[in-house]
């Protein structure tokens, strides 16, 4: 059985999201965050880089299309399941029934440029459903996240160009479930305004 965003998240709403083996190992070691956006890796190092996250007892959300080496077929999926994949991520609203037959929490990824893009999102949900969708950039308008918001019943997380607290915080005052953010030092500070604040992490 999938694991549950709440399981995944654990009452935080930050992710750290990272791209090559430096940023990786400061997310395991140095952040103190349950769940891991993964966007690196390939077929020869995936199982290694899962297994780090695992024994600092942490989760990742793996992105597929990121991934080199593995096809994305059922094939692919069901060897990232064997190898303890918690989640993964893919923007090919295709794929998200292969991972969701595969038992791995799925997340639709999608670009909101215009509103045939929102739209278009929103069908994605609609027919293939994800069980999250990351809508990106985090610096879509507000009245954006609205309207997703009420026209989709899973959980929405904000994902690209969080560069700044104030970027962070705007996403989730609109009630999403989360943000993935790659800067530390954003992390570090917006994490301490959550806390002092009493908000979730």
């Amino acid at each position: 059985m999938a694991l549950t965003l709440e399981e995944l998240l654990q009452g935080n709403a930050l992710i750290p999201s990272v791209s090559d083996t430096a940023q990786l190992k400061y997310a395991v070691k140095e952040q103190d965050f349950p769940c891991i956006m993964v966007k690196t890796g390939d077929i020869s190092t995936i199982a290694s880089i899962l297994k780090l996250i695992h024994n600092a007892g942490k989760r990742a959300m793996v992105h597929l299309d990121s991934l080199k080496g593995i096809a994305r077929d059922k094939e692919g999926i069901h060897y990232l399941k064997r190898i303890g994949t918690d989640s993964l991520i893919t923007m090919k609203p295709q794929t998200i029934r292969i991972i969701k037959d595969s038992g791995i929490f799925s997340l639709l990824g999608t670009f909101l440029v215009d509103s045939a893009s929102v739209k278009s999102a929103i069908q994605n949900v609609h027919t293939n459903k994800p069980d999250a969708l990351i809508l990106m950039p985090m610096t879509i308008p507000e009245e954006t996240y609205r309207y997703v918001l009420n026209h989709v019943d899973i959980p929405l997380i904000a994902g690209g160009l969080g560069l700044s607290v104030e970027i962070i915080t705007r996403a989730l005052s609109q009630g999403l479930a989360a943000c993935a953010v790659t800067d530390p030092e954003v992390l570090k500070r917006t994490q301490q305004i959550l806390q002092r604040s009493g908000q979730q992490l």
